[in-house]
């Protein structure tokens, strides 16, 4: 499955257009949805989208009028869509609830990478639960080459069966953040060299988004394989007066790569000291934890100390992991292992045996002595949804 995603995310500075009459916007009809949606954005809404629900073919079938979100509601019903208020004014377009009518949808399976199509990711509609697993030995070294005989997971205690087992390189999504504060203007070009040789080790099935922040989020979220494209981005404007919206930024990179299938991750790399974000802390962390996306942190020491048990919290629960480096450290180096760890790791798989819309708690476990293993904490069991 091709993990492509468009996202646009306009921050502070914008201008609200949401009450004023559509007078000097360019016709809509039989226009690409996705350019209309474009539009909209650049007139003042706040849209998150992605190409698995709003693909190039569809279109507008009829004029639309009235004030951009009432556009943007016209524009969206024939297609079965709509657009759901999110934090920070983001209007976050998802596919309508189904009516009872509904013919129910085919299920599918899980699914690894095959020959025919290399872009194809762990994606299930059975209730399968996908976990994420990374092996270290003692030295921190990365294990490969083991079966689905040395793990077990445990579900609230009870031993759950492995119905699906993946040790090749598999595809992710990533968002990757940049804290462009001016606590790190000294080490600025470092963190730019950083990045820059984290994107040339992405693979050619690999997606990803690049954006910055200080006080808001500028994130251009469109996801690619690209890297010049990416590279560009960190040409953008940064934002400006100083601060760190850390939990804005997680939040934003949440929002782009949840929708997708597969390794789903959010990478930031910062002075880790948030004192700017509108996100509430406690309900990223459930969101994150609830959809599955895996949190990376690389925290740079700047002109002001580290708070990292927050961000060090988060990942640890999701499955990632926090890195915390010394003025003289190898930031490039770091994120390179970062990279390399995402691509090896174990892909499993198990289903619950019951669907109680609860949080199960998740122990993955490795038999052979000697070995760590780091993987999600926990799942949201739903009644109403895909498992994750």
């Amino acid at each position: 499955m091709r993990a492509a995603i468009v996202m646009l995310l306009v921050v502070a500075g914008c201008a609200t257009l949401a009450g004023q009459e559509r007078r000097d916007g360019p016709p809509y009809a039989g226009q690409p949805l996705v350019d209309v949606l474009q539009d909209l954005n650049r007139r003042g809404l706040r849209i998150v989208f992605s190409t698995s629900l709003v693909p190039p073919e569809l279109r507008v079938a009829a004029e639309p009028a009235g004030s951009p979100r009432e556009i943007l509601d016209q524009v969206l019903r024939p297609h079965r869509l709509y657009a759901r208020s999110g934090a920070q004014g983001l209007l976050i377009v998802e596919r309508a609830p189904r009516r009872r009518d509904d013919a129910a949808p085919a299920p599918a399976t899980a699914v690894g990478p095959s020959a025919s199509d290399k872009a194809q990711v762990f994606r299930t509609r059975d209730n399968t639960v996908p976990v994420y697993a990374t092996v270290t030995d003692a030295r921190g070294v990365l294990i490969p080459n083991l079966g689905m005989s040395d793990f077990q997971i445990d579900d609230d205690g009870r031993r759950q069966a492995i119905t699906f087992f993946k040790s090749d390189i598999q595809p992710m999504t990533i968002a990757v953040l940049l804290d462009s504060s001016p606590s790190l203007f000294d080490v600025a070009p470092r963190l730019h060299k950083a990045v820059t040789e984290f994107v040339g080790h992405l693979r050619p099935d690999d997606r990803a988004c690049l954006g910055t922040f200080s006080h808001v989020v500028t994130l251009n979220p469109s996801l690619t394989n690209d890297h010049d494209v990416l590279l560009r981005r960190l040409g953008d404007d940064a934002p400006y007066p100083a601060g760190t919206a850390l939990w804005d930024a997680i939040e934003a990179g949440r929002a782009a790569v949840s929708a997708e299938g597969g390794r789903r991750v959010v990478l930031v790399v910062t002075d880790a000291s948030d004192n700017s974000s509108v996100a509430d802390i406690d309900a990223l962390r459930t969101r994150v934890e609830r959809e599955g996306v895996m949190v990376y942190g690389v925290g740079v020491r700047g002109l002001e100390g580290l708070q990292t048990r927050e961000l060090s919290a988060i990942a640890r629960s999701t499955g990632g992991r926090y890195f915390e480096l010394k003025s003289t450290d190898d930031v490039a180096a770091a994120m390179l292992r970062v990279a390399d760890e995402l691509h090896r790791q174990y892909v499993l798989g198990f289903s619950p045996r019951t669907l109680d819309d609860r949080v199960h708690r998740i122990d993955v476990k490795i038999a052979r002595p000697g070995f760590t293993v780091r993987a999600r904490r926990s799942y949201f069991a739903s009644a109403h949804a895909d498992a994750r």
